[in-house]
């Protein structure tokens, strides 16, 4: 059963941090951080999120390889690929739970379909784009299908990936001066 509710947790009851936000407003914020360093895997990457679908608990990021990812035979190599399937499940969850929760991986069950051409004389990234919805999710596990294309939508990878969900902790109140 695929979510079309916020989220179950808000179905819950839970108090979101950021109540209110637009996803939106969210996507733009971590995209922003990501220029800024604040995530170094999705900078690593060479991720942004492209966009967020509520309604099909959907998230879409791009990521750009570059030669830096050749596996020595001219292709990327697979565990760059999952990696950037890793981050875009766990950015779905940190945008559909606006800013409050994050992931750890459980489990990732991944079969690479294609090989990812990339050349060390390249003067242009090779663009991936990578699609992440939610299964199913409960109130600490979610259950993810993530797919990997290129740019000619050529299937690249599949994955299911089993995530444990975490509450981010609330930042700390700065105190008040004494007066």
């Amino acid at each position: 059963q695929r979510l079309s509710e916020a989220t179950s947790c808000v179905d819950r009851g839970r108090r979101w941090r950021m109540a209110g936000m637009s996803d939106e407003r969210v996507v733009e914020i971590l995209n922003k951080s990501y220029a800024r360093g604040r995530n170094p895997s999705v900078k690593l990457l060479n991720g942004q999120i492209e966009s967020f679908d509520r309604a099909t608990s959907t998230l879409v990021m791009v990521y750009s390889a570059t030669p830096e990812f050749d596996n020595g035979n001219s292709q990327v190599m697979g565990g760059f690929l999952c990696a950037m399937m890793d981050v875009t499940v766990a950015q779905a969850v940190v945008v559909q739970s606006a800013l409050s929760q994050t992931v750890s991986t459980l489990e990732q069950k991944t079969s690479l379909l294609a090989p990812v051409r990339i050349s060390k004389k390249a003067t242009a990234p090779v663009k991936l784009r990578c699609a992440a919805t939610a299964v199913k999710r409960g109130k600490t596990v979610a259950f993810y299908e993530v797919s990997l294309t290129d740019d000619a939508g050529t299937l690249i990878a599949r994955a299911s990936q089993t995530t444990l969900v975490i509450d981010i902790p609330k930042r700390a109140e700065k105190p008040k001066p004494k007066l």
